[in-house]
């Protein structure tokens, strides 16, 4: 898989610096067997070169921006509800900035880039003036309920308003949280998301087998916090431990491995420089893009 994301990068990396030089059809093509954020760079190509959605495509891409808008208003949830803690309420905050901007990108194709730009700046803006001309050339270009919902996510209003103004389009939700978390990991949340996720996970069956599919991943944040996990859930449950282990053949010795012995792990690491002055406007998720050694 990760071989996969390679190749489909380099692809789109051609097509970013030549838009002409790979075909929309092709782009399109692989556009659904791709992750999120490598998603987000393919629509984007399409938009800037012009490509022209034939129906079927401008189909598939309403039921893309559909779902979208549903997660959206799931980490909006998320990020209200009580019983969530507040390191998740800022991570869901992180996430639904990035699902934001992949909503923006694709009602960009679908209906028009220009357009989408200037009204995400403008609800950026506290002039209702400003605000007042993005939603009307907003509905002259888009269906008049995907522009409603659009100006709800886009307005600089807090979690909850957002979440009571949407309430009445009972959009639906593909993804639950906080159950979704583990279960779709990175492909659609930030890897801090699935950290927090995972030290605060319930010992069942399911979560146990998340954690030991994230082992095997590249970085080592999520593989701290999946083998944190699994050492909990030994330490509290050794016998149903021990029979989930023997019936997914778990490495307990590559658990162990990958137990940080260092007087301060990763996971701990983040929060560290979060809570320093020099940091203290970044985000926990941003921090770890300032430090690649915390996630290889």
């Amino acid at each position: 898989m990760v071989h996969k994301q390679g190749v489909l990068s380099d692809i789109i990396r051609i097509a970013e610096i030549s838009p002409g030089h790979i075909g929309g059809e092709f782009l399109f093509s692989i556009l659904h067997h791709t992750p999120p954020h490598l998603k987000e760079r393919i629509v984007e190509v399409l938009s800037i070169s012009k490509y022209f959605l034939n129906a079927k495509e401008k189909e598939r891409m309403e039921r893309m921006l559909k779902e979208e808008i549903g997660f959206a208003v799931a980490l909006l949830e998320g990020i209200e509800d009580p019983a969530l803690h507040s390191r998740l309420h800022e991570a869901f905050n992180f996430d639904f900035e990035n699902c934001k901007r992949r909503i923006i990108t694709i009602a960009g194709l679908l209906y028009n880039r220009k357009i989408m730009r200037e009204a995400a700046a403008a609800f950026r803006n506290n002039s209702k003036e400003r605000r007042a001309n993005a939603l009307e050339i907003m509905e002259q270009v888009i269906p008049r309920k995907n522009a409603q919902i659009l100006v709800v996510l886009l307005d600089n209003i807090s979690a909850g308003q957002k979440v009571q103004k949407l309430q009445s389009f009972h959009i639906n939700r593909k993804h639950e949280i906080p159950d979704s978390i583990l279960r779709d990991g990175t492909d659609i949340y930030s890897a801090w998301t699935v950290c927090l996720a995972l030290r605060s996970a319930a010992y069942h069956d399911s979560n146990y087998i998340q954690a030991v599919n994230i082992l095997q991943t590249e970085k080592s944040l999520l593989r701290e916090s999946a083998a944190h996990y699994l050492i909990n859930f030994k330490e509290n449950h050794p016998n149903h431990f021990s029979t989930l282990a023997g019936t997914f053949k778990t490495n307990i010795d590559e658990i162990m491995k990958n137990k940080h012995e260092n007087t301060i792990s990763d996971f701990e690491k983040v929060l560290v420089l979060k809570g320093t002055a020099l940091f203290e406007g970044t985000r926990r998720t941003s921090s770890l893009k300032l430090f690649p050694s915390f996630v290889k």
